[in-house]
């Protein structure tokens, strides 16, 4: 896992964790929550710590996977798109991003 850490450059330092969030619209309420957006995030640091955190308050890896137990979405799952939603995705993927942490 430490691979996805950056390393830094000769003049930029090294960072000390990674983090990824993935946003899910909740609006047919398929997720047992009652929220209409749901975030899921995970910052790993070096020291190979995780900290889980869902729409932005601190949890634990059960309380995310619990989330998700009865909704088919897994590690293991495997899903059917369209190929325009992969155009989509990659356009998206391609536009120029800024990093605020």
């Amino acid at each position: 896992m430490e691979d996805v850490i950056f390393n830094g450059t000769k003049t930029r330092k090294q960072s000390g964790f990674c983090e990824v969030t993935i946003h899910i619209n909740n609006d047919k309420n398929l997720l047992p929550i009652e929220f209409d957006s749901v975030s899921v995030r995970r910052r790993y640091y070096r020291t190979g710590e995780s900290i889980y955190y869902l729409n932005n308050t601190k949890c634990r890896l059960k309380d995310i996977q619990d989330l998700f137990i009865d909704t088919g979405m897994s590690s293991d799952a495997y899903s059917v798109i369209e190929l325009k939603m992969i155009d989509s995705i990659l356009i998206s993927l391609s536009l120029p991003t800024t990093n605020k942490e």
